[in-house]
């Protein structure tokens, strides 16, 4: 045993799944990342990296020892080294993949959404965490530029996802061949006192993965970069469509806002991305994965997270994007409102069938259960800023009001927090 420190709530847990390669383990057969200067080195994480190694001998208080005397406490896969919380040996995980187009604004999604949730989680009588923080520092940036911004009158924007390293991927040596596997992020959503959560077992940890766009082409999917496998693992996949992308739902938006005119340059100055295909290319991908048949349907809901609605929901008046769907019973218990998200789902729907036929087309060939969920992650315009030859979005964060942006989420989890609350 690595150490009898990780003895109590994961016992009842027969295999870890590990949130980088989906390797499943044994708790027991956990690594350890060295701390040592000396054994800097790793021949799967690489060379710049601080060597993996089984511990041998531990502290008093059950830390584990590397070889070259230092306490150590941060565990790894021992397939492929990557760093995983200690959170994956007490909880069961629940993956969510977050799909969509270049440019259709995951990542300000992403940011938007965590956020609130630390906010509105409480109030369901919840805890949402960082499984471990220095594991989440690219949602923590993507927070802190959004809502903890030092001159919140300045404009600001997120850089857009880079498809290769950056701090989104990281590449490993395995059997002999290098692989490129994504970065999840990873919270832990449990009972809201320590009490409750301490004999809770239906406790989950939320392992959530944004991927470049175009990683969901048609094509761009390979042996040596398998940056998408977690979407056959995913409790439900959150699939971003952005309808200023669309040129005949763009003459339905609000023609004065920024990022209507942004879309149509990004239109002109390239290929324009039809969002639909890379629908199709995710179920493609799944079906492939998990060995089913084209006409069989995939058993996980569908939420199609309808991006940037405040340029847009004008045009489906049975929504009100300004009131957040959740009831109160007066005493201070918050639920989410089903019944009015699947309203403006049904009202969502019909409007994309009549304008975006073949979205509604390929999600409906794909899934059983789907779902339409505006969503505005920043509730405002953004503004044209120009510094010196540099020219970008941006949006002033003491603006930002998002709308609706936890509802998907929280859609997506009820089952799960339903077990919670059990």
């Amino acid at each position: 045993m690595p150490s009898s420190s990780t003895s109590t709530r994961h016992d009842f847990l027969k295999l870890v799944t590990c949130p980088n390669c989906w390797h499943e383990f044994q708790p027991a057969g956990s690594v350890y990342v060295s701390k040592h200067e000396s054994l800097l080195g790793d021949p799967v994480v690489g060379e710049n990296a601080q060597m993996r190694f089984m511990p041998t001998r531990f502290s008093p208080n059950h830390q584990a020892i590397d070889p070259g005397g230092l306490n150590c406490h941060q565990l790894a896969c021992p397939r492929c080294h990557l760093e995983i919380a200690r959170a994956s040996l007490d909880y069961k995980p629940a993956f969510l993949s977050i799909v969509g187009a270049p440019a259709s604004g995951k990542s300000f999604l992403l940011g938007s959404m965590t956020w609130n949730l630390r906010k509105m989680m409480p109030r369901l009588r919840m805890q949402f965490t960082d499984a471990d923080p220095s594991l989440n520092q690219v949602v923590h940036s993507y927070e802190q530029t959004l809502f903890l911004a030092e001159n919140p009158d300045q404009p600001v924007s997120i850089q857009k996802t880079e498809i290769d390293g950056g701090d989104l991927y990281r590449s490993v040596q395995i059997a002999m061949h290098e692989l490129r596997l994504p970065r999840p992020f990873l919270f832990t959503i449990d009972s809201m006192t320590q009490e409750q959560a301490e004999e809770d077992e239906e406790g989950r940890l939320l392992v959530l993965y944004d991927n470049a766009g175009e990683h969901f082409l048609p094509g761009a999917d390979h042996t040596r970069a398998p940056v998408t496998e977690h979407l056959v693992r995913s409790s439900a996949i959150l699939y971003v469509f952005d309808p200023t992308q669309d040129p005949r739902l763009r003459r339905d938006c609000n023609e004065n806002d920024p990022q209507v005119h942004h879309a149509t340059q990004q239109t002109n100055a390239r290929s324009a991305v039809r969002q639909e295909t890379i629908l199709a290319e995710t179920a493609a991908r799944i079906r492939k994965h998990l060995g089913t048949s084209s006409k069989k349907l995939h058993d996980r809901p569908l939420i199609v997270v309808l991006a940037k609605a405040d340029a847009w929901i004008h045009n489906i008046p049975e929504v009100d994007l300004d009131t957040e769907p959740f009831t109160d019973d007066g005493t201070g218990k918050t639920t989410l409102d089903v019944e009015r998200v699947t309203h403006a789902s049904n009202a969502c729907k019909r409007y994309l069938e009549e304008h975006c036929p073949e979205l509604v087309g390929v999600a409906t060939g794909f899934c059983r259960e789907i779902h339409f969920i505006p969503v505005s992650a920043i509730g405002c315009c953004p503004e044209l800023v120009e510094d010196g030859d540099t020219q970008f979005y941006g949006i002033r964060p003491d603006r930002i009001e998002p709308k609706w942006v936890s509802v998907p989420l929280l859609f997506a989890l009820q089952d799960v927090i339903k077990e919670i609350k059990a």
